[in-house]
């Protein structure tokens, strides 16, 4: 199985090294915004190719390590899910028990492929770019990979869509300050 992983991660990364490789003539900003996408393109195909792992983080009945958790809420919330169906609300605490773990089933395989990181849409102040990075900070792809793969790949992908939205939202929050600043000039 590992074996099979580290093939697909390698066919991908050199998939990604050919997309990158057509950018080089496109001006600055679109060629980061075009690297961020090609880069979340090649970690959402890993994420998939690890649906049989992460489903089966879903049958942890023991709450895995703190830092995995952290990627998983990240992953959940980007995706759109909210306190309620992770957060026991008495005690303001993740309950793997009977919530979080319960929404690794095909459901979420189903978000992430029709997850759209350009759509405007309205977040909770927890699901907002700025309090996602703080969740994911000091974690590393590395670190995860020693507790599980599926653990890895969650959190690269949380962090390639986390980079490509925020490349998205300043591109947007930069045309829509010209476009105020022009209709200011009429």
């Amino acid at each position: 199985m590992l074996a099979k992983l580290a093939e697909e991660k390698e066919a991908a990364d050199a998939k990604l090294a050919e997309e990158l490789a057509k950018l080089a003539d496109l001006p600055e900003e679109e060629k980061a915004l075009k690297a961020q996408q090609a880069k979340l393109a090649a970690a959402q195909a890993a994420l998939l190719a690890m649906k049989e792992k992460i489903t089966e983080i879903g049958r942890y009945m023991i709450e895995p390590k703190t830092d995995a958790v952290k990627v998983l809420q990240a992953l959940l919330y980007m995706l759109g899910y909210n306190k309620k169906q992770l957060f026991d609300m008495g005690s303001k605490k993740v309950d793997w028990k009977m919530k979080m773990r319960k929404n690794f089933g095909s459901t979420l395989f189903d978000k992430i492929q029709a997850f759209d990181v350009e759509a405007k849409v309205t977040r909770q102040p927890y699901q907002k770019i700025g309090s996602l990075e703080k969740l994911i900070d000091g974690l590393s792809a590395d670190a995860l990979n020693q507790m599980s793969v599926a653990y890895g790949a969650v959190f690269e992908w949380v962090s390639a869509a986390v980079a490509t939205r925020k490349i998205i939202v300043e591109q947007r929050n930069a045309a829509a300050a010209a476009e105020g600043a022009a209709e200011q000039e009429d």
